[in-house]
């Protein structure tokens, strides 16, 4: 089998992490994530909960594709704020291996990149590399491949 249905753990780590807050502001903010503006200005397990929701159902939506056969049906993933809360934070490659992982599971349907969830893992990809050592200090721009 090429593709599967990525654990609940999977898709609460991402979602986790995509509503945590950096500089007082979310990794992922739900204005500008189709599917989850309404959520905006609720608590972060609710937002969790969304992007764990959308992130799942692109992916059950892949695997269907890709096998005729029935995969069964998958319950919600629900996200509570203790968990919002867990201090332990995975590192940003963690995130984005994670977040690779998802995508090559995701992605057997024709408009995969039109998807709400391909945007919303491309969003969380976004936030782990600003969060990756030496990305603040490294230069915004070149002029000069000498002085680099």
């Amino acid at each position: 089998m090429s593709a599967y249905v990525c654990s609940k753990a999977h898709f609460k780590a991402l979602a986790i992490f995509a509503v945590r807050k950096s500089c007082g502001s979310l990794f992922v903010d739900p204005r500008y994530v189709d599917g989850a503006k309404d959520v905006e200005g609720t608590d972060l397990n609710v937002i969790a909960t969304r992007y764990a929701a959308i992130l799942l159902a692109e992916n059950v939506r892949s695997v269907r594709e890709r096998y005729a056969d029935d995969i069964g049906d998958y319950d919600e993933i629900e996200i509570s704020k203790s968990e919002v809360l867990m201090p332990k934070a995975l590192s940003p490659v963690t995130i984005l291996k994670l977040c690779n992982c998802l995508a090559y599971q995701s992605c057997e349907t024709d408009d995969w990149e039109t998807t709400n969830a391909h945007k919303l893992l491309q969003q969380i990809k976004d936030a782990a590399i600003r969060i990756l050592p030496g990305y603040d200090e490294a230069p915004w721009e070149l002029h000069d491949l000498e002085t680099a």
